[in-house]
């Protein structure tokens, strides 16, 4: 029996979504309507069925419930676009169907993706929230965590590496959204390339940011990416002249040679729907969105503090060569996890990174009352 039937009649999302199943190991076959949908399910078995069609809710149900009552053990999954305001006509009309929300959210797409294929394994008896239950720790170049968000993010940079998909890292500021970006570049084929990150919000007196040489001599963005991954943060900010020059480098990056094929990163503060209120090209958005990481705000992690905390010590001893690091007391923790930081992460590096600058060479704690009146 095969994985995953994808029946799909938008291109870009279609290749998309093929090629992240692909990567997590399934045997995938993609059709573009109905009728080939059909002819495929005479021909061979699947175990799920992934609907991501631009219809009414009436064709998707009519459809989806022709599927359910002629082929009962195979799952369905059904894309629902915020565009549409019908997907609670077809949430009640198929409650078996498991609608997932697009633009995508990678973790939840394969998660629920995987304990349906697993359900099909194990005879369809099991519930869906007992058949697969993941508590793993991964640890990615700088990027830290143990807290169940963050563990969710590391496997996600995990995943997405393996593609050359275009990726969006959505987070508030300071949450460290170029980190992730470099992980995922540290752990793709690119990685002995450059990883070149791009601040799109930087007035450049009519310059490109991406396209356009910001120093003397020195080669563009788009240049110094070539082969490797360029990461463009705030991608919001670029003027439509660019996003259209990069819509094209994507639209054209399967028939690039693999030496000059650049890997497209964005980050923003935007949800996909608020990059298209925003202005941004709604290609790009589709093409960017379809994978979306989303970066915990540290006030959703607060069990990462004290590893962060111990890692920004580390780093700063390591410096100074000390033989033994300087470390929190209990109640300058206990301050550290209470604070709100509006900030994240880059605010607790400052505070932290503050502190040590005024730390005696032979400090061995960081007290309460060395912290910031702010934080305490």
């Amino acid at each position: 029996m095969n994985d995953i039937l994808l029946l799909g009649d938008e291109k870009n999302t279609q290749n998309l979504l093929a090629t992240l199943f692909k990567t997590e190991g399934y045997e995938v076959v993609a059709v573009s309507s109905l009728d080939q949908c059909w002819e495929e399910l005479d021909k061979q078995a699947f175990r799920l069925l992934f609907i991501d069609l631009d219809q009414s809710a009436d064709v998707v149900v009519n459809f989806a419930a022709d599927m359910q009552e002629r082929y009962p053990e195979m799952k369905i999954v059904c894309s629902a676009d915020r565009k549409r305001d019908d997907n609670d006509i077809i949430q009640a009309r198929l409650p078996d169907v498991m609608l997932i929300d697009k633009p995508f959210k990678i973790d939840s797409l394969l998660e629920s993706v995987q304990n349906l294929v697993e359900m099909t394994e194990l005879g369809g008896s099991e519930s869906f929230n007992e058949v697969v239950e993941l508590e793993m720790f991964y640890q990615c170049a700088d990027l830290i965590g143990k807290s169940a968000a963050m563990q969710s993010v590391l496997q996600m940079v995990e995943r997405v590496a393996a593609t050359d998909l275009p990726v969006l890292i959505r987070g508030e500021k300071g949450t460290d959204k170029e980190l992730v970006a470099r992980a995922i570049h540290s752990r793709s084929r690119h990685s002995n390339k450059s990883f070149v990150p791009v601040e799109c919000n930087v007035d450049l007196a009519g310059k490109s940011p991406v396209f356009d040489s910001l120093e003397s001599g020195g080669p563009a963005a788009i240049k110094k990416g070539a082969g490797g991954t360029l990461f463009l943060n705030d991608v919001e900010a670029l003027d439509a002249e660019d996003q259209r020059r990069i819509l094209h480098l994507l639209q054209t990056a399967r028939t690039a040679s693999d030496g000059g094929r650049i890997r497209f990163l964005v980050g923003s503060t935007l949800s996909g729907d608020e990059l298209l209120a925003h202005g941004v090209e709604r290609d790009l958005v589709a093409m960017a969105a379809g994978l979306t990481v989303d970066v915990p705000a540290l006030r959703d992690r607060v069990e990462d503090i004290p590893l962060i905390v111990s890692q920004l010590i580390d780093e700063k001893a390591g410096y100074d060569a000390r033989k033994t690091a300087p470390a929190p007391t209990p109640e300058a923790m206990a301050a550290l996890r209470a604070f709100h930081w509006p900030g994240n992460v880059a605010q607790l590096a400052s505070v932290i990174r503050g502190v040590l600058a005024e730390l005696d060479s032979d400090a061995s704690e960081i007290t309460l009352e060395m912290l910031p009146d702010a934080v305490r």
